[in-house]
């Protein structure tokens, strides 16, 4: 640590690392350190969620006439007969409004053109830790550790051009709304590092016991091991991938007893899928982001990280919001490396080296492995209808779609379905001229 002091012409100067080196005879040296920044005026294309988007309509645009035709449209009109062999009784009584399809194009102000992002340089951060870094050498062993408690905060607009995306902007009409831990935030990170040159235990006069000595005398052992906390879960699963249903149940020409599970939109039509563009009347959002309804991170058992019964379909017309910190899986490793270095003539020798990645053959959890949809909610129910006469062909009741209030995935737990890393034995020899 550095404290310059003085004016222009001046400066002080007091180097705190060479005092304590020098106070500490056992060569122990201890840095404590506050760092922090703030970065303005970051680069924002909106190439991914949408932010600065000059076509972007506006929420419940949608429900408004078309700017073109001058009708009223749904985005996903229930099952017309252009693409149902059951028609839904909404189409046949009203083609009209049904029957036309839905031109996204049609709503945007220049529409001659898909997406037009007026780049800008609105994006802001700020950084702040707490430092540790402690060293110390005591004969032949040297040890190097360090830590880092901190936390990254920015505005979330998943635009990047160099490294990780900060993650997933909520609203693309107000920036400052997503301001919190970006992708890329560990709150703790740990870094522990050491060798030891082992023991000489052979000595003596004679060929033997020179030959003995130089096989078993001058190894060196080191090891290094690194933590960090998990990062946040939202940022790097913004949705949880969530799956809202399509399809809901209405009735139909040859089912009219069938239950109407259609969403009612404000414009007095309806649609038969929940999805951003009959939710919110709008695609500017990316995505729809599910609601809470109880803190996720509560009552949890050993080895989940989340409760997927909080999370629910938000209310209608709404988006959901940023959740509480949910950590993902945290990462560490531990490597080991045991070498020695054989003399051959005065600029020559043979190193042999064994190495162990992750000795300790310690696996982490992760989500989203092997297609394992642990990290996927599903927010449709489906039942068997018990209406008079809704049974199809077969005589098997027919199928009814509809929204589900909590997490119908059994795969999503909360815990990583798998875990990966394994133990990697390396041995090399190198020739040194």
């Amino acid at each position: 640590m550095t404290i310059q002091r003085g004016d222009d012409k001046v400066p002080t100067t007091v180097d705190w690392n060479a005092t304590i080196s020098q106070a500490l005879p056992w060569r122990s040296v201890l840095e404590v350190s506050y760092v922090a920044n703030r970065s303005y005026n970051l680069y924002e294309d909106g190439n991914q969620s949408n932010y600065n988007n000059l076509n972007n309509v506006a929420y419940g645009g949608f429900f408004q006439p078309d700017p073109v035709t001058g009708l009223y449209v749904t985005p996903a009109p229930p099952g017309c007969p252009s693409n149902s062999s059951d028609p839904s009784l909404y189409c046949v009584n009203d083609p009209a409004h049904y029957s036309p399809s839905f031109t996204v194009q049609d709503f945007y102000k220049y529409r001659n053109s898909q997406a037009i992002y007026l780049q800008t340089h609105g994006g802001y951060s700020r950084y702040n830790s707490l430092q540790l870094s402690f060293q110390k050498q005591s004969g032949p062993v040297y040890f190097v550790t360090n830590y880092t408690f901190g936390k990254v905060l920015g505005t979330r607009d998943a635009s990047s051009d160099n490294g990780n995306s900060p993650g997933q902007m909520r609203d693309p009409f107000d920036l400052r709304s997503s301001y919190g831990p970006v992708a890329f935030d560990h709150t703790q990170i740990l870094n522990l590092s050491g060798s030891w040159n082992l023991p000489k235990p052979l000595h003596g006069q004679g060929a033997l016991n020179h030959i003995a000595a130089g096989a078993v005398n001058g190894w060196q052992l080191s090891t290094w091991t690194a933590f960090q906390s998990g990062a946040p879960l939202q940022d790097n699963i913004p949705t949880l991938n969530a799956l809202y249903p399509s399809g809901l149940t209405v009735p139909t020409v040859a089912h009219p007893n069938l239950p109407d599970n259609s969403i009612k939109l404000p414009n007095g039509l309806i649609a038969d899928a929940v999805s951003v563009s009959t939710w919110l009347g709008t695609t500017a959002p990316a995505n729809l982001f599910p609601a809470l309804t109880c803190d996720p991170r509560k009552g949890l058992k050993s080895g989940h990280y989340f409760n997927p019964s909080c999370f629910t379909t938000p209310a209608y017309g709404t988006n959901g919001g940023y959740w509480p910190y949910i950590h993902l899986p945290a990462y560490w490793t531990s490597d080991l490396g045991l070498y020695k270095n054989f003399k051959i003539a005065k600029s020559q020798s043979v190193q042999f080296r064994v190495s162990a990645s992750n000795w300790l053959n310690h696996a982490l959890p992760q989500f989203g492995l092997a297609n394992s949809q642990d990290e996927q909610l599903n927010f449709l129910s489906q039942t068997n209808a018990t209406c008079t006469g809704c049974v199809g062909a077969s005589g098997a009741p027919l199928q009814i779609n509809a929204i589900s209030a909590t997490n119908t995935n059994e795969n999503t737990t909360g815990k990583p379905a798998f875990k990966t890393g394994s133990r990697s034995l390396l041995f090399s020899a190198k020739y040194y001229f």
